[in-house]
């Protein structure tokens, strides 16, 4: 099983940010639409649910040992 790249974490919820904070369940909504493989959303519902995010960047503070790419 391949680890989850912070390339393919953008790929899969890119989508989910624009002018506003998004949630984790916004995020987890946005890989599911964008067919996101399992092992990303596993590692998105590890994101605290209270937690909101400004841009993709900011999620480097939860995964920061999370690949660039493979």
């Amino acid at each position: 099983m391949d680890p989850v790249t912070r390339l393919e974490l953008v790929r899969a919820i890119s989508s989910a940010f624009g002018s506003t904070s998004v949630s984790s369940t916004q995020l987890i909504e946005a890989a599911r639409t964008a067919h996101a493989r399992k092992e990303v959303l596993e590692t998105l519902s590890q994101v605290d649910p209270d937690d909101s995010f400004r841009t993709v960047r900011d999620l480097w503070t939860v995964f920061p040992e999370m690949p660039v790419d493979v």
